[in-house]
C-alpha cells in the first residue's frame, strides 16, 4: 500500500493533478465495490456520491462531456460513442508505458498471466512516436502480418513436405 501511495504522489506531481486522487487497496476493494470492469471511469460529485460511470475511461470525448455535465450539475448518462475496439486498441498503445510506471513486477505479472496481451503492449511500445491509437494499430498490424506470413510459410512447408518437393 505504501508503494501505491508513492506512485499516486508521483502521478500527482508529474501530471500536476489538482484534484483528489483516490487510492484503492492492493486487492482493489473500491474498484470491485463499484464494478469489476477494468477500464471504467466513475464520476463522483461534490458530496462524494458516484454520479455516473463511463464504461471506457479512454473515450476522451465522453469523459470530457461527463465532467462538464457533472460540473454543471446536470444528470449524467453513460455515453458510448466509440466501439469497444477503438478504446481497447488505444489502451493497448499506452499499456506498456503504464505498466512500466507501475514497476517491473507489473510487467512480469502481465507477461506471465496474459502473454499475448503483454506481447501486443510491448510491440505497441516500440512504435512510441505514434499516438496511443496509432501504436495499438501498428502493433496489431505487425502481429497480424506476422501471423499471415507465418501461416503462409507453414503451409508451403507442409505442402512441400507432403508432396516430396523441396
Amino acid at each position: 500500500m505504501e508503494q501505491k501511495l508513492e506512485h499516486a504522489r508521483a502521478y500527482e506531481a508529474r501530471d500536476a493533478i489538482e484534484w483528489t486522487v483516490a487510492i484503492d487497496t492492493v486487492e482493489g476493494a473500491l474498484h470491485r465495490a463499484l464494478d469489476e470492469k477494468p477500464h471504467s471511469a466513475y464520476f463522483v460529485d461534490r458530496e462524494g456520491i458516484v454520479a455516473g460511470r463511463l464504461l471506457w475511461a479512454n473515450d476522451l470525448a465522453a469523459l470530457s462531456e461527463g465532467l462538464d455535465d457533472l460540473a454543471a450539475g446536470r444528470t449524467l448518462e453513460i455515453r458510448e460513442r466509440e466501439s469497444k475496439v477503438v478504446p481497447m486498441v488505444r489502451g493497448m498503445g499506452k499499456m506498456h508505458d503504464v505498466l512500466s510506471l507501475a514497476g517491473p513486477q507489473a510487467l512480469k505479472d502481465v507477461r506471465r498471466e496474459a502473454p499475448p496481451i503483454w506481447l501486443l503492449a510491448w510491440m505497441a511500445g516500440r512504435f512510441r512516436p505514434l499516438s496511443p491509437l496509432g501504436r495499438g494499430v501498428a502493433a496489431l498490424g505487425t502481429v497480424a502480418g506476422g501471423l499471415v506470413v507465418g501461416g503462409w510459410v507453414a503451409s508451403r512447408l507442409l505442402r512441400n513436405g507432403l508432396t516430396g518437393r523441396s
